[in-house]
């Protein structure tokens, strides 16, 4: 049954012509969705880096560093570190 629906189908231009676009489609999908994957992982990351940093700085705040010395070592603005 299957080596005739593919023979029908390899000599039908019309049903090639659809087969081929619904793997287009499936292949545009799960190529989407594979972006929008590592977009996200990188994303999560650099929300880690960020935070990382920010406590980072809490504790150096809290051990009496300047605010300077805290933006020059942790690479954050000095509105975020006086913010915290």
């Amino acid at each position: 049954m299957a080596s005739t629906l593919l023979e029908r189908i390899s000599q039908d231009e019309k049903e090639r012509a659809i087969i081929f676009e619904r793997e287009k489609i499936l292949n545009d999908y799960y190529a989407g969705l594979a972006s929008a994957r590592q977009s996200g992982e990188k994303e999560g990351r650099n929300e880690g880096r960020i935070e990382g940093k920010l406590e980072v700085a809490a504790a150096m705040k809290g051990q009496g560093f300047s605010i300077e010395q805290i933006c020059r070592l942790t690479g954050l603005s000095i509105e975020e570190v006086e913010n915290l």
